[in-house]
């Protein structure tokens, strides 16, 4: 007889916990690279990775090179130190084979063969990555024979605000960044370095 107070308790707070489960369940993650239009993660018939700002503030790294290492399909080459030449290839195509965009613009460059080099691209103010794999020449053109990268950096929102970092770590090595933001539904602006 004592046991049955807490097992009413016990199954009180189990309903608890799965209503309050069921009313918090996450919004629906929208790909825009993979057609062109918005559209549902689940319906997309590519392999797609999408990383949100959550899990780029998580992974804390400096090149979004870093960052790319880890997509499945995904061989990152660097030719020395950070800030040395960089290259991303897709289920071992050639790195020209991979179209690389910024909010949408293609940011392959004629003049080195016509890829990417992510040496320079810091991560501090990138919102959120599609990572689109397989032939999408289709959508994108031939750039896109491997798979295409859309990189979207972040967007002011609210009023106006400002935030910094600044890092120091073993052998002299630095590292720092401030950003400036903000936005209405007519305008928004950010303004970042790193």
């Amino acid at each position: 007889m004592r046991f049955l107070p807490i097992t009413a308790a016990s199954a009180a707070i189990s309903i608890f916990i799965h209503s309050t489960a069921a009313l918090a369940s996450p919004l629906e993650t929208v790909v825009v690279t993979a057609s062109r239009t918005a559209m549902p993660l689940a319906e997309v018939g590519s392999s797609v990775t999408v990383i949100n700002s959550d899990e780029l503030e998580d992974r804390q790294a400096v090149a979004l090179s870093e960052i790319l290492r880890d997509v499945p399909g995904f061989a990152v080459s660097r030719n020395g130190v950070l800030g040395s030449s960089t290259q991303i290839r897709v289920r071992g195509a050639e790195g020209n084979h991979v179209m690389v965009m910024i909010d949408g613009v293609e940011a392959n460059d004629m003049a080195q063969g016509d890829e990417f080099n992510f040496a320079h691209l810091l991560a501090g103010d990138v919102d959120r990555i599609e990572i689109i794999r397989g032939p999408q020449s289709a959508l994108w053109g031939s750039d896109a024979l491997a798979g295409a990268v859309n990189i979207i950096t972040r967007r002011g929102a609210g009023p106006a605000g400002a935030r910094g970092y600044f890092e120091a770590g073993s052998f002299a090595t630095l590292n720092g960044g401030a950003s400036l933001s903000a936005g209405t539904d007519r305008y928004d602006f950010h303004l970042g370095g790193n």
